[in-house]
């Protein structure tokens, strides 16, 4: 009871902050469209190309994955499960969790993209974890229909 009514505490003061801001997004901004078009380019720039090579070594790995359980070479493709594991590796390092965690964009940068996400879908705070919630989530039928789906076909 305590955590539920320190998340709804949390929640309140995240809607009185913020909505102020988000009242400001459009006026903050709208003088400015240049550092808006540069902050972008600057996120796109730093995320896209490493996201692109990951979901093309995806297909990649998906193709040779099936034709190599055909022609019964399954265990020659430790290579490519390496390469993923870097590509993995290197996209925990380069692309942040939320805006908020970034290390590339200056405060300015990542103030402006956390008020765009602000008003777009109201969630640029994190709010607390909490055991209630941890608990709705997995008592959720439809997350474990869509989390155990595909579980059969994975031992072929």
């Amino acid at each position: 009871m305590v955590s539920s009514q320190k998340s709804s505490d949390h929640s309140e003061k995240h809607v009185e902050d913020v909505t102020k801001d988000v009242e400001r997004v459009n006026e903050d901004y709208a003088d400015d469209s240049d550092f808006v078009r540069r902050t972008l380019r600057k996120a796109d720039m730093r995320m896209l190309p490493l996201l692109g090579l990951l979901y093309a070594i995806a297909l990649i790995d998906r193709t040779n994955l099936g034709i190599a359980r055909i022609a019964g070479m399954e265990k020659d493709l430790i290579i490519e499960g390496i390469i993923t594991i870097v590509l993995g590796l290197l996209t925990y390092l380069f692309v942040a969790d939320f805006p908020d965690k970034n290390r590339f964009l200056t405060p300015e940068q990542t103030k402006m993209i956390l008020d765009r996400v602000e008003k777009d879908r109201g969630d640029s705070l994190p709010d607390e974890m909490t055991w209630e919630k941890l608990r709705r989530h997995l008592s959720d039928w439809t997350m474990w229909a869509f989390g155990t789906r595909r579980l059969p076909f994975a031992s072929i």
